[in-house]
């Protein structure tokens, strides 16, 4: 009788230890909600603030995405995000990078561009040659066009400096090099942040 007294008196522990569990889980699902639902609203009203924002636009201004940088400074860092992209390289990683910088190309500057670079992943991949490539940025300018900025407007942009050829961890050739590309301006856009496509690009070693 003694033993089945103490059974019997684990399993009433057990019961309000599980009754005790089973309040706690639900109180904090009840808690839980109540955040969600919290959450919930406050994006809901923060969407329905920002959708009653009022946003100023300057007169004659056409519709798109707008950005509060200069064009010009956007051109650069495109500019330098394409040389990069080509000529900062390892075998592994090129194809990769060439496809990232696609999507700013033009249909005609596509086109021309697939046959060459292929080649150049090509050859990386077969040599397991990686490149460096290291700008002068002094050097740098863009020409052309130098109006208010629109779409349509066009300009060349001009990067030199010094490309290294890496093999096996050894520089075994270094050349100075001239980038010549033209830029046409577009809407800015999400798959284009930059607002410019690549219309073309041109390579010319220097001192040769």
């Amino acid at each position: 009788m003694d033993f089945i007294a103490r059974a019997g008196s684990v399993v009433d522990k057990w019961q309000r230890i599980a009754g005790l569990l089973l309040v706690l889980l639900i109180i904090t699902f009840f808690w839980t909600y109540q955040v969600i639902s919290e959450n919930r609203r406050l994006n809901a009203q923060y969407e329905s603030l920002r959708a009653q924002a009022q946003v100023y636009v300057v007169p004659g201004s056409v519709a798109g995405f707008y950005t509060p940088a200069n064009s010009d400074v956007m051109l650069k860092e495109l500019s330098y995000l394409i040389v990069n992209s080509l000529n900062n390289y390892t075998y592994q990683n090129l194809e990769n990078q060439y496809r990232e910088i696609q999507g700013f190309f033009n249909d005609d500057m596509l086109a021309v561009a697939q046959s060459h670079f292929k080649e150049l992943i090509s050859v990386a991949y077969q040599d397991e040659r990686s490149a460096k490539f290291i700008p002068d940025q002094t050097a740098f300018r863009i020409e052309g066009d130098t109006g208010p900025s629109g779409r349509g407007k066009k300009q060349t942009v001009i990067i030199e400096g010094t490309r290294q050829y890496i093999m096996a961890g050894t520089v075994v050739e270094a050349e100075p090099i001239r980038f010549t590309m033209e830029f046409k301006q577009r809407f800015i856009s999400k798959a284009n942040p930059f607002g410019f496509e690549l219309l073309s690009y041109d390579e010319k070693v220097l001192n040769r």
